[in-house]
């Protein structure tokens, strides 16, 4: 009986170990930015706020337009920022929540760039991904226009600017995914692990067993 309960402890073990290495998988995000209370993101196209990301749904509050800040290409209010993505983590929407002029749903549209690195070279339709794309308040997910598909590993900036004579307030958000295994992958990380504690439990039993001299 003592020998079965150890025997089981040290399956567990190996269990537990597994399962520690085993991601889980996080739906909970945050706002990772609001102007209100945080402070103005960057007007430097080649020095974008940088955001620290979490899995799940970022989200991103501000204003562009004629706020009294700089950054956009005729000298209105812009705002460029910036996140890493992990090897295991994907962006996989870039979604406008809203888009409002004087709290109604704003039709003048307003340009979003992309580029898949820290920084801007500059404000050209050449400097982002395929020259950006013009939204209006309901625009949805525009990540397919603005990137060509999900984001991977790596960094990835983005830039808002809208330069129309108003003050313009947005929400956006995009969502983080972090991969866990598939379930072939797991089983076969609980056998691994099933086995070490197997073989821990017998190498204990082993020298416990050899006579004392």
């Amino acid at each position: 009986m003592k020998h079965s309960l150890t025997l089981a402890r040290a399956c567990g073990a190996g269990l537990l170990l597994v399962f520690a290495l085993v991601p889980a998988k996080q739906t909970r995000g945050a706002v990772v930015h609001d102007e209100s209370s945080m402070g103005e993101l960057s007007g430097a196209f080649g020095a974008p706020s940088s955001l620290n990301i979490m899995p799940g749904v970022n989200t991103i509050i501000g204003q562009i337009g004629a706020t009294g800040a700089t950054g956009a290409t005729n000298g209105l209010d812009a705002d460029y920022f910036t996140f890493s993505l992990g090897p295991n983590q994907t962006v996989d929407s870039f979604t406008i929540d809203s888009y409002l002029l004087n709290g109604v749903a704003a039709t003048d549209r307003a340009f979003a760039g992309y580029t898949n690195a820290s920084a801007f070279n500059g404000q050209g339709f050449g400097d982002v991904f395929a020259g950006g794309e013009l939204f209006a308040s309901g625009a949805g997910n525009i990540l397919p226009a603005l990137a060509g598909g999900d984001l991977g590993p790596g960094d990835h900036s983005f830039w808002l600017q809208q330069t129309t004579g108003s003050v313009f307030d947005y929400q956006v958000s995009f969502n983080v995914v972090t991969a866990v295994p598939e379930p072939s992958s797991v089983l076969a990380m609980t056998l691994i692990g099933g086995i070490t504690g197997v073989r821990h439990y017998r190498r204990r039993s082993k020298k416990a067993n050899q006579p004392r001299k």
